[in-house]
């Protein structure tokens, strides 16, 4: 039987990983060659309030830049999407930032 201990992660500190591979397309990442890839914010600012992600938890991971690039050009369409009202006009959360945004 194996062993699993737990760490508790401090919720003002980004948990980085040291992948080889970019999460996005698969392909591995020349690590030495820092002009093809950069660290990505898994959870991107776009998706939350602005301002609530600040100093908060997140998960950075490395990325080539061109995935990075597009998986931020779709977040912009996905958060457009994500905090419409309903068809009625009313708002699906009660965050005064969200609700204004």
């Amino acid at each position: 039987m194996s062993h699993i201990t737990k760490v508790k992660w401090p919720p003002n500190k980004n948990k980085i990983l040291d992948n080889v591979n970019c999460p996005y397309c698969g392909l591995s990442i020349d690590m030495p060659s820092r002009d093809s890839w950069d660290k990505d914010h898994v959870i991107g600012r776009r998706f939350v309030p602005r301002g609530t992600i600040e100093n908060q938890w997140n998960i950075q991971v490395n990325a080539h830049k061109l995935c990075n690039n597009r998986k931020s050009n779709l977040e912009d369409d996905i958060s457009a999407i994500s905090i419409q009202p309903d068809g009625l006009g009313i708002p699906h959360s009660d965050d005064e930032i969200l609700v204004s945004e």
